[in-house]
């Protein structure tokens, strides 16, 4: 048998005694109306209802233990997977735990309570959902595996090459050569330019050689069809990719190598990073 609900003069009120300590251990959630219907006496055709649960599910999240909360502040997942969440899962996916909670259900009888109340008949609708239909898609397990370090591995790659950069750049500075040369008529533009140009050389060489690696196949299916890395991903943006981010990497080498004059300050900066 359930409880009986206990009413509020305010939506305030409820939510002052929602966030008292422990409470909701022994509370499912707050159903909030409006503070204009406390002396209503009759159901307005625009009804705004709130469910308060609590900020962190009480659901166990066996396989994604960290995602305790509603995750409101987001429209789409964090990492687009192919094909449907959860496809093993009966209701259509357990983050959040929409289904889980009771927040769907909760929602439902208040709905159905409404319109009883409002049309003044019963109502013997059911509601029966299903999962959308979904497209084939293809089950990339390495895909899961590289969705959280594949960003950092590629910026390790080229960290040092990008820390060298600000070194060289630095030390000339250090030895007086841009003076010199600015000295001799060589515009600043150019000269950076110069240092621009050979290490997007560099940079270039490193990229092509990375994207043959990702893009190589490295193991086919018994019906012929060759896997690599990233088989899905056009060698066209995978170079694109790369290039602007060698390219924004190299800008803001030069930018932190301004704030050097040394070259050993440096050092010292990186050693204790």
């Amino acid at each position: 048998m359930l409880p009986e609900p206990k009413g509020y003069a305010s939506a305030s009120d409820m939510e002052m005694a929602l966030k008292e300590p422990n409470v909701m251990n022994h509370v499912l959630c707050g159903i909030q109306f409006e503070d204009s219907m406390a002396k209503a006496t009759e159901w307005p055709d625009d009804v705004v209802v709130t469910l308060r649960f609590p900020a962190v599910m009480r659901t166990p999240m066996v396989e994604h233990p960290l995602r305790a909360s509603w995750r409101t502040n987001l429209l789409l997942p964090l990492f687009a997977r192919p094909g449907p969440r959860d496809p093993d899962d009966l209701y259509g996916g357990k983050t959040p735990g929409y289904s889980g909670e009771m927040f769907l259900a909760v929602q439902h009888a208040v709905s159905i309570e409404i319109i009883k109340a409002k049309s003044g008949q019963p109502l013997e609708t059911k509601v029966l959902l299903q999962r959308m239909p979904q497209l084939p898609y293809t089950e990339d397990l390495l895909l899961l595996a590289m969705e959280r370090f594949i960003s950092m591995i590629i910026m390790l790659c080229f960290a040092y090459t990008f820390v060298n950069t600000v070194k060289v750049v630095t030390a000339e500075k250090e030895l007086q050569l841009k003076e010199t040369m600015t000295i001799m008529g060589l515009p600043s533009w150019l000269h950076w330019l110069a240092w621009f140009i050979k290490q997007i050389t560099y940079l270039s060489i490193s990229v092509l050689l990375l994207v043959i690696l990702l893009k190589i196949p490295i193991k086919s299916s018994d019906t012929g069809e060759r896997f690599s890395v990233m088989t899905h991903t056009p060698w066209s943006i995978l170079i694109f990719f790369l290039f602007l981010f060698i390219v924004t990497s190299l800008a803001f080498s030069f930018m932190v190598s301004v704030f050097f004059a040394r070259g050993e300050c440096l050092d010292i900066l990186v050693t204790s990073c």
